[in-house]
């Protein structure tokens, strides 16, 4: 029985091989586009996009749909909608903490994203509409982000609303629904702040994973070695 030997090598391995001139640049080349495929696999977005909903319910955009598209064409963007608990959108603005650059965790347990949410929405200003919270605590007034196109999905392809239900005296109706116009525009500005970080976001992940070393840490984690042709063994 004729045997045949041949020698595998880690993608780094391939690296070094070619710069040796034991492997072609092709042989390279092709080892390099089966963990470049790898690294940048389908759902890479997932996580990313699984922390913003958490952030963004964490301040009161609730059960947020993100949807992006990407990268480096007109019209690339990133939004969601959700519908938007008031109550907890009050709370924030009127008291945002101080940027961090982190998750951290609650007092008795989760995550707190506030510090983080003020962080990448670049800094958020104090906004107090307490005085709307009766109105929000009695189920008066509800909020939602839709969409309002269907051919992009950058931020200015959704846009945020306010409702004010509830039998008041017509001064008093007039009055709420002024304030919560006020609310509602710094909602919006807030909200265009955070779908441009999320695009931010989804950006950077996607050129990490494209990156060289991005590559070659998945070729390694995922164990490849590759033949002489550079063809996964």
């Amino acid at each position: 029985m004729k045997t045949i030997e041949t020698t595998l090598r880690t993608l780094p391995e391939m690296k070094k091989a070619l710069a040796d001139g034991a492997i072609s640049v092709n042989a390279y080349e092709r080892a390099y586009a089966v963990a470049a495929d790898a690294s940048a696999h389908d759902g890479w977005f997932e996580p990313t996009v699984e922390t913003w909903k958490q952030a963004l319910g964490d301040i009161g955009f609730d059960g947020a749909d993100i949807r992006f598209s990407g990268f480096g064409c007109q019209g690339d963007g990133a939004s969601f909608t959700c519908s938007i608990d008031i109550r907890r959108i009050i709370l924030f603005l009127a008291d945002p903490p101080a940027p961090r650059d982190a998750i951290l965790p609650r007092e008795g347990g989760g995550e707190d994203f506030w510090p983080w949410i003020s962080h990448k929405a670049g800094g958020v200003g104090r906004q107090d509409f307490m005085h709307l919270m009766p109105v929000a605590m009695d189920g008066n007034m509800e909020g939602t982000v839709r969409r309002i196109s269907g051919h992009y999905f950058h931020e200015n392809t959704v846009e945020a609303d306010i409702e004010v239900h509830g039998h008041y005296e017509i001064g008093e109706y007039s009055e709420i629904v002024d304030h919560s116009q006020d609310l509602l525009s710094f909602i919006e500005s807030l909200r265009l702040d955070l779908c441009r970080a999320i695009y931010r976001d989804l950006r950077d992940e996607h050129d990490y994973l494209a990156s060289e070393e991005a590559v070659m840490e998945c070729a390694v984690a995922n164990d490849f070695h590759f033949d002489e042709r550079g063809y996964l063994a």
